[in-house]
């Protein structure tokens, strides 16, 4: 049998927003099909569990992908993401993205992933 792909977040204080039950999206740059931070991230796809982990590769949860959506920075941020991005609205959104994204312009195109926690899903099978 082999691992479970990973995925590592970048940062410690997302993988919390995860384990706190309010993060279930996040984001890929163009060109990403993870965030590249550990050789054992697996690619990011619709139906994918993956193990959750810390910036020390310490898996901390069970994540299952359930949708990816390419969007346009200089299109409205649809609610479902920023909501699941535990932002508060879709200019917080855009703030905490600005960075990551290197300052975007309106045809800056991105995708975003929606998961749950596989782990604490009642027919969890992975």
């Amino acid at each position: 049998m082999s691992p479970v792909p990973r995925l590592t977040f970048p940062y410690d204080w997302l993988l919390q927003q995860v384990l706190d039950g309010r993060k279930s999206a996040s984001v890929l740059r163009p060109g990403e099909d993870n965030w590249g931070t550990d050789p054992r991230d697996g690619v990011v796809r619709v139906g994918g569990v993956y193990d959750g982990c810390d910036t020390h590769g310490v898996p901390r949860c069970r994540l299952r992908v359930t949708a990816i959506r390419e969007l346009r920075w200089g299109d409205p941020i649809p609610e479902a993401l920023w909501r699941a991005e535990a932002c508060g609205d879709e200019a917080e959104f855009r703030r905490d993205h600005l960075e990551w994204f290197a300052n975007p312009g309106p045809d800056y195109r991105f995708r975003a992933f929606w998961f749950e926690r596989a782990d604490l899903a009642r027919d969890a099978t992975a």
